[in-house]
């Protein structure tokens, strides 16, 4: 099935969530984080104010596959949607122009398409604590149902449910380039942020290799690379 589904000639035509820029970078930046943050709105916003294009993976994803990534889940016994999520991911990474692409938990805690993403990308990732990451989901599937994560066994019920997942987010977390700490932090706080480090760099063509903390301590409220 996914064979089919990532057909090359489908996979490289221009689709309903592809996003029509007005600024360009020179290298994609990757935006996600751990369970619960809103990285995904403050993905659109950011790319609406800035005006760089946008790819959202899991819309990708769902697109192809013709359903919700949750149905799909589940419709199967063994799912075998890594691959198809490498696949997703390295199209978003060859395409041009250059984009801020959002990633979810299900492409970020696979260690293969970390490697992709380390090799040819920026990483962005939105700080929070596991335990409040848990707390934010109770009342997050509570008001918009399971389907909201796909990854998660359900019904959710203990913090060892998602402690898989966890561990390999922070994963993703070590090798990120900015990394956003969101505890306490309001969606319009860290959109504002973002929004000037990102509207500050975007004629920038600086490349020097260095992370960056924006809200974590010891770390620095500026962007020396985001390889715009």
């Amino acid at each position: 099935m996914v064979q089919n589904i990532c057909d090359e000639k489908k996979m490289n035509t221009t689709g309903y969530y592809d996003y029509v820029p007005t600024v360009s970078m020179v290298r994609s930046v990757i935006l996600g984080g751990m369970l619960s943050v809103p990285f995904r709105e403050i993905g659109y916003e950011l790319a609406a104010l800035t005006g760089v294009r946008l790819i959202d993976l899991d819309h990708w994803l769902e697109h192809l596959l013709g359903q919700s990534l949750w149905d799909y889940r589940k419709s199967l016994k063994d799912p075998n949607i890594r691959l198809l999520e490498r696949q997703v991911l390295q199209k978003a990474l060859r395409s041009s122009p250059k984009s801020l692409i959002l990633a979810g938990e299900g492409t970020l805690s696979d260690q293969g398409s970390l490697n992709v993403i380390r090799a040819s990308s920026a990483l962005v990732f939105l700080k929070l604590s596991p335990m409040t990451a848990f707390q934010n989901m109770l009342g997050m599937i509570e008001e918009k149902g399971p389907g909201y994560f796909p990854y998660v066994e359900t019904p959710l019920c203990r913090f060892d449910q998602i402690q898989p997942l966890v561990e390999s987010l922070n994963k993703a977390e070590l090798v990120s380039d900015l990394l956003f700490d969101m505890e306490g932090t309001s969606n319009r706080s860290a959109l504002k942020k973002l929004y000037n480090l990102f509207s500050n760099n975007l004629t920038s063509l600086n490349m020097i290799n260095k992370k960056i903390m924006v809200g974590v301590s010891g770390g620095a409220d500026s962007l020396a690379v985001l390889f715009f």
